[in-house]
């Protein structure tokens, strides 16, 4: 006759019992999982992040670079290059390489003695002006920018400004722009004064387009009153600068103060005679950026032109919305 063990029956069932315990459970599992998925998480972030500060060091050693290369430039040719071509063919241009996978965007200013440098690489961009210590650029800030040179263009004749041509001296609009010729017989300026509400020292960007068709010593000069205070958008020397039958922007930034005058103006050459010149100006601005940008961070005229270069022939009438 068989005997069965009840002692026995109990230790195998506690057993079996013991072994359906082990393991883990669905929320033990979960919480596993949760855990993976933040240490990933955290990796990944503090991967991106060690991966974007060398791709912005590497940006700021290639501009870094770049802006020796172009000191050395200018202190050859006493100005910068018009543009950036490798190989460069031409004495007028420079070839600048940054490291793999980045690229440059290099632009002078009209008169070849300011800079934007921007170099990208992978989405990232850093932004250099005039040799400053390189800074990221993130193309989406905006910024209100008015122009207080209504009619600027020229497109509805002379209104707005008044024509103190005189003699044989003749002024007026031909093809869009503005027409100037003096034989130096008799004065030929045109003025106006600029609307606008200012605080002492407030600075004001100045730019036109002007075409030099022949003759010299012809300037452009903003005022602090009409006739007083001068300040040369365009000296002579620039203007004799140009080459006969070519165009250029010309810019510039003036410090108003209140201890100048009351008003504004902006003269199209001087009250003189002796001077023969025939030029053409058109798509006048002009912008007051510490009213724009805020006390202390206006930019320089590089900057500026670079922000003007995002519209038609640098130019806008009224009030516009600039990315910066």
């Amino acid at each position: 006759m068989t005997q069965i063990s009840l002692s026995g029956i109990i230790c195998t069932v506690a057993k079996n019992k013991q072994y359906r315990r082990s393991g883990f459970t669905i929320v033990e599992l979960l919480i596993v999982i949760v855990v993976i998925a933040i240490l990933a998480a955290i990796s990944v972030v503090a991967y991106n992040g060690i991966r974007q500060r060398a791709i912005e060091s590497s940006l700021a050693a290639d501009i870094s670079n770049a802006n020796k290369l172009l000191g050395i430039y200018h202190a050859n040719n006493s100005l910068y290059p018009a543009t950036n071509a490798c190989p460069a063919s031409v004495s007028s241009a420079i070839c600048l390489t940054p490291s793999g996978g980045a690229s440059f965007n290099y632009t002078a200013n009209s008169a070849r003695t300011g800079y934007s440098l921007t170099v990208t690489n992978s989405g990232t961009s850093m932004i250099s002006y005039d040799g400053s210590s390189p800074e990221r650029s993130y193309g989406s800030r905006v910024v209100s920018l008015a122009n207080m040179v209504n009619n600027g263009n020229f497109n509805s004749g002379l209104t707005g400004w008044t024509n103190n041509c005189l003699g044989n001296s003749v002024c007026g609009v031909t093809n869009g722009a503005l027409r100037m010729s003096s034989d130096g017989s008799a004065r030929a300026i045109v003025w106006r004064t600029l609307p606008g509400v200012y605080n002492d020292g407030d600075k004001v960007f100045y730019s036109a387009n002007v075409k030099r068709n022949s003759g010299s010593g012809m300037v452009i000069q903003a005022h602090r009153n009409t006739g007083g205070y001068a300040y040369d958008v365009m000296s002579a020397t620039s203007f004799n600068g140009i080459a006969t039958g070519s165009s250029t922007r010309v810019s510039g930034i003036r410090t108003f103060l209140f201890s100048q005058g009351t008003y504004t103006s902006l003269q199209l050459n001087r009250y003189v005679t002796g001077v023969v010149f025939d030029a053409e100006i058109d798509n006048i601005v002009a912008i007051n950026l510490t009213s724009s940008f805020g006390v202390g961070n206006e930019p320089s005229v590089t900057q500026m032109e670079a922000i003007l270069s995002q519209f038609p022939d640098s130019y806008f009438d009224g009030t516009i919305n600039a990315t910066y």
